[in-house]
């Protein structure tokens, strides 16, 4: 009810934010910020759709069009827009917390703060607890789990919505990787075992990757040396490179990544992005299920003139004897 009374106050405020007033957001912290990188983003494809000499000639094939189209984007067509776009990044971040997603439609940063603050309580003693318990269907004792996990259902291929499991998974990426990041600092061998023992769970498959990719993003910036597969590829003349975990664990697909300095975490929306790359900066995609990778960095051997770039995809495996891989080999052995 709370939030239905607020819903028209936003709506009336959305439209005088599109209508240019100042200031018509001032009681949904967080919300102008949001807005205003949205903005950000649709004049930048609208520049590079101005750049794209087929899309002027398709802007001219279809111009009657888009006249009507600009006609009809009324003022509560702008509103719904931005009501939408609101909607999903609140959803990217809170995701299964569906109080938090409510709660962050109308007040981004502190629906954030209250989540953080959960964060700051919760150590990997907290954790395993209540993975465990909900695995287990016993009592969680730690209060705020809910701002940090949830029970969701796997649904069957063969018989959706009729045969359904349920797994143990975090409430966002978001949410994965600020507590990693939170547990890393404090206990960094604790974190570890954590991930060993979730291995061996089978409703908690998928905190395994949760928690492994952040904390080694942490890890392999901090420097030292590390144990690499290397991944094979199917590249012919007739087809893209396609890449993938070599079925069978070899030396011959070992190698080790020597001596790797203390580098500096930067974080991309795009590849294009990045017009010149630097051997101090280990970069890290923003979306966490980017499609060509999961981070890079670069070697520079002034004197020989040449370069080395590492391309990482981290992945885990549970069925260790069938793939002859484990997810502790696969970057790095605890």
């Amino acid at each position: 009810m709370g939030h239905q009374a607020r819903y028209e106050r936003l709506r009336v405020a959305l439209r005088s934010w599109n209508q240019g007033q100042s200031d018509p957001l001032a009681e949904f912290s967080g919300l102008p910020a949001l807005l205003k990188e949205r903005e950000e983003r649709q004049a930048e494809d609208a520049k590079l759709d101005a750049e794209d000499e087929d899309h002027k000639q398709k802007m001219m094939v279809e111009e009657d069009e888009k006249v009507e189209d600009q006609i009809m984007a009324t003022e509560d067509k702008k509103v719904e827009e931005a009501l939408g776009y609101l909607l999903d990044k609140a959803i990217e971040r809170f995701r299964y917390a569906a109080r938090a997603v409510f709660n962050a439609i109308f007040d981004f940063d502190s629906a954030t703060t209250e989540s953080r603050d959960a964060f700051d309580m919760i150590t990997s003693q907290n954790l395993k607890d209540t993975v465990i318990s909900l695995a287990t269907n016993h009592t969680v004792n730690f209060e705020h789990y809910n701002r940090i996990v949830a029970i969701c259902p796997v649904y069957s291929a063969s018989q959706p919505y009729e045969r359904v499991a349920w797994k143990v998974a975090f409430n966002s990426d978001w949410v994965a990787t600020e507590v990693t990041k939170n547990l890393k600092d404090a206990e960094n061998i604790e974190v570890r075992r954590v991930i060993r023992q979730f291995q061996g769970i089978p409703q908690a498959a998928s905190m395994v990757g949760s928690l492994f990719e952040p904390f080694v993003h942490t890890l392999i910036p901090e420097g030292g040396s590390w144990r690499l597969i290397r991944m094979i590829s199917n590249e012919t003349k007739e087809s893209s490179p396609k890449f993938a975990v070599p079925p069978q664990l070899s030396p011959d697909y070992e190698l080790k990544l020597e001596e790797v300095s203390t580098r500096k975490t930067t974080n991309f929306k795009n590849v294009s992005d990045l017009s010149a790359l630097d051997a101090e900066i280990y970069y890290l995609p923003d979306a966490a299920n980017f499609a060509l990778f999961d981070s890079f960095m670069v070697d520079i051997d002034y004197p020989k003139r040449s370069a080395t770039l590492w391309i990482f995809q981290l992945t885990n495996c549970i069925e260790v004897q069938r793939r002859a891989i484990s997810m502790s080999e696969n970057l790095f052995r605890f």
